[in-house]
């Protein structure tokens, strides 16, 4: 990544740069994959599902114990907690920002002014390839367990159509509220 003009990109900013995308888009991949596993296992809320204990894991467990377990390692690790935590902090808190906290006391002002602490890239990118490798371990049990189900997840709200004598689909009735 290069400035088309002016002075050149320091190197400091582009390895800060890619060590925080490196962390948002590996939050990023396991909000894709409780997607994926909300609709599969066809989980309550699965229109705004992340990758949540509550929302996610615990219900996950209920349909698929290997995998939730699998989920709640990831999420009880400790990688994986660093970068959740930078990550929030760069989308939340302005990471790296200076804070600034003003207080009235009687007739005095107090100003405290803090820099934040400098990030450990070396860190962030330790705690990256060991949550990559978890996630690479997750997919592949993921892959495993749901070829146990060719059909898909046997889920309490599917409709079974039969075929009637003349070979037609018959679909279940549904009923459709009144507007």
């Amino acid at each position: 990544m290069q400035r088309i003009s002016g002075p050149p990109l320091a190197k400091a900013f582009l390895d800060k740069y890619f060590a925080l995308s490196l962390a948002d888009a590996f939050r990023a991949a396991l909000d894709v994959y409780a997607k994926f596993g909300g609709w599969f296992f066809d989980l309550n809320g699965k229109e705004t599902m992340g990758f949540s204990y509550k929302k996610f894991i615990a219900p996950l467990r209920v349909r698929c114990g290997v995998l939730g377990e699998a989920c709640n390692q990831i999420c009880r690790s400790p990688h994986f907690n660093y970068l959740k935590t930078l990550r929030d902090a760069d989308k939340h808190d302005g990471l790296g920002g200076h804070r600034i906290s003003i207080s009235e006391i009687s007739k005095r002002i107090n100003i405290k002014l803090q820099k934040q602490a400098v990030i450990d890239l070396l860190k962030v990118e330790d705690c990256a390839c060991k949550c990559i490798g978890d996630f690479q371990r997750l997919l592949e049990t993921t892959a495993n367990e749901i070829e146990t189900w060719p059909l898909g997840f046997p889920s309490p709200n599917d409709r079974r159509t039969t075929i009637d004598d003349e070979g037609y689909v018959v679909w279940p009735e549904v009923d459709i509220p009144a507007d």
